[in-house]
C-alpha cells in the first residue's frame, strides 16, 4: 500500500463544511448509522475497485478474476456489518449484484478497449469564477489519446 495519505474531495468537502464532523467520521470512524448509506457503500465499491483495476490489473498484479475474488471477500465483511446495524440482506444482495456487474461491465466495455494513457484519477478541480468565487468538481480520472486529454467521469448516484 501507498505509503502517502491521500485526501479524497469527499473528505475535503467535509473538512471545509464542519471540521467535528470530518473529525468524526474519517479520523475516529464513527458514523451516525453504523453503516454506509446503500448509495455510500456502492460508490466507494465502484470507485475503488475500478482504480484497482487500473493500479493492479492494468500493472499484472492481479487478474480481473482476483479482482472479483477480493470484492467478494471485502463484501462478506461489508455485509456482517451492516447487517448488525438492521440493514435487510434481500437488498445487501441486490446491492452486490449491482456492483460486481457496474465493475465487470466498465472492465468488458471500456477497460479492455482503451487506447489510451491514464494521467491521472481521483483530482479535484478548481475554477475560478469572474465574480471572484470558484467552481469546484471532482474528475475520476484523466486520459490521454493522441495528443488529447479527456475526463472520465463515473456517476454511481444521482444526488
Amino acid at each position: 500500500m501507498d505509503s502517502k495519505y491521500v485526501l479524497t474531495y469527499s473528505e475535503i468537502r467535509s473538512w471545509k463544511q464542519c471540521r467535528l464532523k470530518h473529525d468524526f467520521y474519517y479520523r475516529q470512524r464513527l458514523s451516525a448509522k453504523g453503516y454506509d448509506a446503500h448509495y455510500s457503500r456502492r460508490g466507494n465499491y465502484v470507485h475503488g475497485y475500478i482504480d484497482r483495476m487500473y493500479r493492479d490489473v492494468r500493472a499484472g498484479k492481479e487478474t480481473i478474476g482476483d479482482l472479483i475474488a477480493n470484492l467478494e471477500a471485502d463484501w462478506k465483511e461489508t455485509v456482517v456489518g451492516a447487517l448488525k446495524w438492521g440493514a435487510d440482506e434481500n437488498e445487501l444482495k441486490v446491492e452486490f449484484a449491482i456492483i460486481k456487474g457496474m465493475i465487470l461491465g466498465y472492465h468488458q466495455y471500456f477497460f479492455l478497449k482503451e487506447q489510451w494513457e491514464g494521467v491521472d484519477t481521483e483530482r479535484e478541480v478548481l475554477l475560478d469564477v469572474p465574480d471572484g468565487g470558484q467552481f469546484a468538481c471532482k474528475v475520476d480520472a484523466i486520459v490521454k489519446e493522441k495528443a488529447k486529454y479527456w475526463v472520465h467521469d463515473i456517476k454511481t448516484v444521482s444526488s
